[in-house]
C-alpha cells in the first residue's frame, strides 16, 4: 500500500486486516513498513508503507527509500490516494505518488491498482469530477472506498483477489453416496488448495466461493470427478 501521506493508508490497512496501527492526521504517522495479513484471506500479505511527499525532511530521506524499496516488491501495488482532497491538490499528490513509483519500479509486471479513499466525505458529483481527473492523468478505473464507514470494502477486497489470482470459482460439492468420503474432508482439502472466502449449503451438498490454482482444482477433481462440480465464475455468480 503506497501513496502521498494522509492518503488513508493506515485505516484501509487496519479494515482490511484488522491488524492495530497508528492513524493520525499527520505527516509521516507511519514511518515504517507495518506488514499484516488479510482478514478476509490470510494468505495475502498487507504492507502499510510511509507516505509520499514532495521534499522529504532530510531525517526521514533514509526511513523513506527503505520502506519504498520494501513497498515496489510486490504481486500488487494499491496506489492510494484522498478523494476528498482539493482537485489541484489530489491531482499533486497523485502526479508525485505516480512519479515515485515509476522512478522506483524496477519489474514492469506489478499490477498497479488506484484506491481512492473517504469516498464517504464526497457526494455523487465530486466523485465524478474525481473520476475524470485521474483519468486525464493516465489513470483509470479507481476503486472508492472508505474504510470509516466501510463503503466499497467488499468490492475492494474482492478485487484485489481477483487481480491475485484471477475470477473466482463457484465449485460444488456434492453429498457423498454409500461409503464415499463425507463433504467436510472433501471441502477441508479445497480450504488447504485455495483461498474460500464464503460457503452455503445447497440442496445436495455445499457451494464455495474461491480462488484456486487451476493446476491444483483439477488435482482435486480428479480425485472425485462426480463429487466436484464448477458451477460459476465470479463473485456475482454466487451472490446472486
Amino acid at each position: 500500500m503506497a501513496g502521498y501521506t494522509n492518503a488513508g493508508k493506515s485505516s484501509l490497512f487496519r479494515a482490511l486486516s484488522g491488524k492495530s496501527v497508528l492513524v493520525e492526521d499527520r505527516l509521516f504517522s507511519t514511518l515504517e513498513t507495518t506488514v499484516g495479513r488479510m482478514e478476509a484471506s490470510p494468505r495475502v500479505l498487507l504492507a502499510d508503507t510511509i507516505g509520499f511527499i514532495d521534499a522529504l525532511p532530510s531525517e526521514t530521506l533514509e526511513a523513506f527509500r527503505a520502506t519504498l524499496s520494501e513497498a515496489l516488491e510486490c504481486d500488487l501495488l494499491l496506489l492510494m490516494a484522498d478523494a476528498s482532497d482539493e482537485e489541484e491538490e489530489l491531482i499533486r499528490r497523485l502526479s508525485t505518488s505516480v512519479r515515485e513509483v515509476q522512478d522506483r519500479l524496477e519489474d514492469d509486471d506489478v499490477d498497479v491498482m488506484l484506491v481512492l479513499t473517504k469516498v464517504d466525505l464526497i457526494d455523487d458529483e465530486q466523485r465524478r469530477r474525481v473520476e475524470a481527473l485521474v483519468e486525464d492523468i493516465g489513470l483509470f478505473n479507481p476503486t472508492f472506498v472508505s474504510a470509516h464507514t466501510g463503503k466499497g470494502m467488499t468490492a475492494l477486497r474482492d478485487a484485489i483477489l481477483t487481480r491475485l489470482h484471477g475470477p473466482a470459482l463457484v465449485l460444488r460439492i456434492g453429498d457423498a453416496e454409500d461409503d464415499g468420503k463425507p463433504v467436510a474432508a472433501l471441502e477441508d482439502a479445497v480450504r488447504q488448495a485455495g483461498l474460500v472466502l464464503e460457503r452455503r449449503l445447497v440442496e445436495g451438498g455445499v457451494e464455495l466461493l474461491l480462488w484456486c490454482d487451476g493446476a491444483d482444482l483439477e488435482r482435486l477433481m480428479a480425485h472425485e470427478p462426480n463429487r466436484f462440480t464448477v458451477v460459476g465464475e465470479g463473485v456475482a455468480a454466487f451472490r446472486t
